[in-house]
């Protein structure tokens, strides 16, 4: 049975791709993971049909390996899983992690976070860190009907103000070509 959230222990790289870990992700798949704009807005362009599902939304503790990206006070956040499905095809699973003082965002619904993301240019993204990741994916693949393949993934802190969260976007599949 899939639990969540999901942990994504990984080692984290800045966004570049001159480390010999990194260097196997395709070119076209670069250009994603360094995406500036808005994922889903670039994902809804590439495919006619696109929704989200929520896999869990629910009040957790902030994981050990998380601990450094926020302040000392944020001992519990709402962590939000979902998948972005582009034309019936599962393109990226989603998480991420919310100070609860944020109440819309944590009543998103089906509602894409990067939409509200980038229609409020109040919100900064950090620099994006890529990974690779395999086996915590392994039972969301399972469920998905996905082949145990290592994953790419990238994830950004935004603030606003005083508030930070955390998004982290792995891509099962690679987004269609435009």
């Amino acid at each position: 049975m899939l639990s969540f959230p999901i942990s994504l222990p990984c080692k984290w790289y800045s966004g570049s791709f001159d480390t010999p870990e990194l260097r196997m992700i395709s070119r076209y798949l670069q250009s994603w993971l360094l995406e500036e704009g808005s994922l889903t807005a670039r994902l809804k362009a590439t495919c006619e049909e696109f929704f989200v599902e929520v896999l869990s939304e629910s009040r957790q503790p902030v994981p050990d390996e998380l601990s450094r990206l926020f302040p000392d006070d944020e001992i519990q956040m709402w962590c939000r899983e979902v998948l972005l499905w582009c034309d019936n095809q599962p393109v990226v699973y989603a998480q991420s992690w919310i100070p609860e003082s944020l109440q819309a965002m944590t009543k998103l619904g089906t509602t894409p976070l990067g939409e509200v993301l980038f229609q409020t240019p109040k919100w900064t993204r950090g620099e994006v860190e890529i990974t690779l990741i395999d086996e915590p994916l392994y039972e969301l693949l399972d469920k998905l009907n996905l082949k145990h393949e290592t994953k790419s993934a990238r994830r950004s802190v935004f603030t606003q103000g005083e508030f930070s969260m955390l998004v982290c976007e792995a891509f099962l599949l690679e987004p269609k070509k435009t």
